[in-house]
Formats: structure tokens, C-alpha cells, sequence
């Protein structure tokens, strides 16, 4: 099951590079790198880990599908980690044990994206924006009770995401974007008595436009007319 879920968004991913390529402008390509910091939401944070990570990042490739949409994919990472108090365990009614609980969990959220400017065709400088994305995500989920692993295991769940923020364009040329916007991520993970590993993700980050240097097109450039001028006096 899980290598049929892996292949169907890879072909997915596949399938929606080609439609963009063959549909949007070849200069509007759009790379994105940010800084993710995660905060776990709804039984996340009361099951597992309620204190916040500072530790995401993620990047984007996106093309220009028209002035107000883009679209492609998106990879990201996010550590979250909680070292507990230390509590008296039963594992089984036979046995106790007084050990520190620790819970880190890793998420690696692979997504197909859009994302639309409501207000791209006023060409202002500051732009609100929407996004919205769906695929699937790695989980590496560990717990330990001291120093013993209880829980130590990576699986693969489905993955959704939507936002809104903010970009600024920098420069005469604005081939350069700052942004920063919150996004809420659903990934359902019932395992080990967690029914999700939902978050709101408060992102900040520079989105550079990737023109195409088009030095093929240096043949196909019409000749000055002075190549065209006959000399009379012969």
C-alpha cells in the first residue's frame, strides 16, 4: 500500500511538471527557499509535544500558469522534540519504571502546490497570496523512556496544507520576493494511540524568479538591414 501511495504521487508530480512546462511561460520559473517554525496543533500538542520547533526549513519550484496562479511542487522538514518530566510507567501491571519521556518527531511533507495573487494583475510591489497543496508525507516518529526506545518507527501518511501571506518585490527588475505567511498542515498519523500531527507553520523566506537565457534564439534574430545594402559602384 505504501508503494502504491509513493509511485501515485510521484507520477502525480510527474504528470503536473509536464502540464506546466507544456502551459506556462518559459521565464516563469520560481524557486522559493524558507524558514519554517512549527507550532503542534489540536491532539498533537495533547498527546505528544505541545512546545514549538524552531527547526524547519523548505523550498519550492513553482511556474507561471498566468499572471494571478503558479504551480509545483514543494518539499519541506520540521523537527519537533519534548523532553518531559520524569514519571512512573507501567508498562504491563507487573512491572513500574521511573524514566524521563522524550518524544521526536520528524516530518518530511512532499506536496503538489498552488499558489494564487489575487491582486497580481495591479503589478503593485506588496502582493497578498493563497496556497493550497496535497501529497503526502514521511513521518520518523521515535520515543524514548530514559535511555530505551519504546517507539522507533517511520511511516508514510497523507499530507495536506493552505495559507495565506504576504510577498514584497525587490529591485527595478522585482526578480527577487520577500515573503512570510501561516499555513495550517493536516496530516492525519493514527498510530501508537495519535490520531494527527496537525500544525500551523509560521513561514518567512526569498523567492527568486529563474528567467531562461535564451542565447538560442541569437540565430533567429533578424540580420541589421546594412547586410542587405548593395554597393552600386562596381
Amino acid at each position: 500500500m505504501k508503494t502504491f501511495i509513493i509511485t501515485a504521487l510521484l507520477m502525480l508530480f510527474c504528470l503536473s511538471s509536464d502540464t506546466v512546462r507544456a502551459q506556462a511561460n518559459p521565464d516563469g520559473r520560481q524557486f522559493s527557499i524558507f524558514y519554517s517554525y512549527g507550532i503542534p496543533s489540536g491532539s498533537f500538542s495533547k498527546e505528544l509535544i505541545s512546545e514549538g520547533s524552531p527547526r524547519g526549513v523548505g523550498f519550492e519550484l513553482t511556474w507561471k500558469l498566468s499572471k494571478q496562479w503558479r504551480l509545483g511542487p514543494s518539499f519541506g522538514f520540521q523537527d519537533f522534540h519534548q523532553k518531559g518530566d520524569r514519571e512512573l510507567l507501567k508498562p504491563d501491571p507487573a512491572t513500574d519504571i521511573s524514566a524521563v519521556v522524550s518524544n521526536s518527531i520528524q516530518i518530511y511533507p512532499v506536496m503538489a502546490k498552488a499558489i494564487y495573487l489575487p491582486m497580481a494583475e495591479k503589478e503593485a510591489r506588496l502582493q497578498p497570496f493563497l496556497s493550497a497543496g496535497v501529497g503526502g508525507a514521511m513521518v520518523s516518529n521515535r520515543q524514548l523512556w530514559g535511555m530505551f526506545d519504546v517507539i522507533n518507527s517511520t511511516n508514510f501518511s497523507v499530507a495536506m496544507a493552505a495559507g495565506a501571506g504576504l510577498q514584497y518585490a525587490l529591485g527595478s527588475s522585482q526578480k527577487t520576493s520577500l515573503f512570510a505567511s501561516a499555513n495550517y498542515q493536516f496530516v492525519p498519523y493514527r498510530r501508537y494511540e495519535v490520531s494527527n500531527l496537525n500544525s500551523i507553520n509560521i513561514q518567512a523566506g526569498v523567492r527568486l524568479r529563474l528567467n531562461n537565457n535564451r542565447s538560442g534564439d541569437y540565430y533567429q534574430q533578424t540580420p541589421s538591414p546594412r547586410y542587405y545594402r548593395y554597393d552600386n559602384r562596381f
